[in-house]
């Protein structure tokens, strides 16, 4: 059986918030509108529901894409079609939170401005840090070959494992940054990684990359190498994921969950950012002191 022709200006596809206020738009235009939606029911994010006490929950709207970010526009441009890429409404605030529009602005434009400087389109995941097989690289290269998201590995760094990064599919090696460029490069991240394994010779004292990825609300996938781990800031399934060294398969595992779930990333990287709001350098000061402290005193004590 041939199946039905429909007759439409204009298909919308998702049947969310913003599809069905567009479609209500073009309607009230004149136009004849398709809404496409795959799930069994309307709403998409700001669907309501019931709950068992008979209360209606809004569930809310996670996020909002817009064309330089939503993955259709690809689609779109390739067939042929106009898109539409005026700034949306909602990346302009009415009020202030937290901070000035003017510095909301200027960090806006610092983000876009790394990735027009970098040539860098579309979500990434990002790697910081030496390029020796102490810090995984090797195991990250083997994992990135089976990640199935379509996301881009970013890499900072130099190191003698520069050609096998370089090498990698969807992998970009940008060499060294710096300093205060890297805060930027997080940011503009969807989160970061950090797969340290245990050597002979090294094991991951910390991982100030965790401190700094976490600063900018980016969750870590790292492993249970990683001081950062051992010493409970990264979290696993709270403040981001946490898998065992040298296991590739467990690493793309964790980098496809967390590409694929933007309220996972939200949820992780806004409780790291509180998580390491207590680790800066007057708290690390103050250890300094409490530590010299407690070793002068024994130190007393054994003249005794």
């Amino acid at each position: 059986m041939a199946e039905p022709v429909i007759d439409a200006d204009v298909a919308v596809v998702g049947a969310g918030a913003a599809g069905l206020a567009a479609a209500r738009r073009l309607l009230d235009l004149g136009l004849r509108v398709l809404v496409l939606e795959a799930r069994d029911r309307i709403g998409g994010r700001s669907h309501t529901v019931i709950t068992a006490n008979g209360y209606a929950a809004d569930l809310g709207c996670g996020w909002l894409h817009s064309a330089d970010r939503n993955p259709w526009t690809d689609i779109a441009i390739a067939q042929g079609r106009t898109i539409d890429r005026t700034p949306p409404p909602w990346s302009r605030l009415a009020l202030p939170v937290g901070f000035p529009l003017a510095e909301q602005k200027e960090f806006r434009d610092a983000l876009d401005a790394f990735r027009e400087r970098h040539g860098l389109t579309g979500p990434f995941a990002l790697y910081a840090g030496r390029l020796v097989a102490e810090k995984g690289v090797d195991v990250l290269m083997d994992a990135w070959r089976s990640v199935s998201s379509e996301l881009t590995l970013v890499v900072v760094g130099d190191g003698p494992l520069a050609e096998a990064v370089r090498a990698a599919p969807r992998t970009r090696l940008l060499g060294p940054l710096p300093r205060p460029e890297l805060p930027v490069a997080y940011a503009t991240a969807q989160f970061a990684l950090l797969p340290s394994i245990p050597t002979p010779r090294f094991l991951e004292p910390w991982g100030l990359v965790c401190n700094e990825a976490m600063h900018q609300a980016r969750p870590v996938i790292a492993t249970t190498a990683v001081g950062a781990v051992a010493g409970g800031l990264v979290r696993d399934q709270q403040t981001g994921l946490v898998v065992p060294p040298s296991d590739s398969r467990a690493l793309a595992e964790a980098i496809d969950r967390l590409a694929a779930d933007p309220a996972l990333r939200v949820r992780l990287g806004e409780a790291a950012r509180a998580s390491v709001a207590a680790y800066n350098y007057d708290a690390m000061v103050e250890a300094f002191d409490r530590a010299l402290a407690t070793a002068a005193i024994a130190r007393t004590r054994n003249r005794r």
